[in-house]
């Protein structure tokens, strides 16, 4: 189990201070997953963080084929493995 925290971002940063507040307070070893109306953000990669956005998500809004080259694009079943693999998890809403 990795010690690092992983960060779950639900909310986009137009309507919220989510991704704002949890790329001020997490290490650069932290995992940061796009959730919901935060896969917005993965048109443009906003840290040096591994940054992970939910495909069904990404689906839904029409940005599958926008994000930045750099996001990993994972499904259900890879959130829960990154979940499990990660000793903290932390959910910016």
């Amino acid at each position: 189990m990795d010690n690092a925290t992983l960060h779950l971002v639900q909310q986009s940063a137009s309507a919220s201070s989510a991704l704002r507040d949890c790329l001020a307070s997490c290490q650069p070893a932290d995992p940061i997953v796009l959730m919901h109306d935060a896969v917005y953000a993965a048109l443009y990669k906003p840290a040096d963080n591994e940054f992970y956005a939910l495909r069904p998500d990404l689906e839904e809004r029409g940005l599958l084929d926008r994000i930045d080259k750099a996001i990993h694009v994972i499904d259900y079943p890879d959130l829960v493995a990154l979940s499990d693999r990660y000793r903290h998890n932390l959910s910016w809403f």
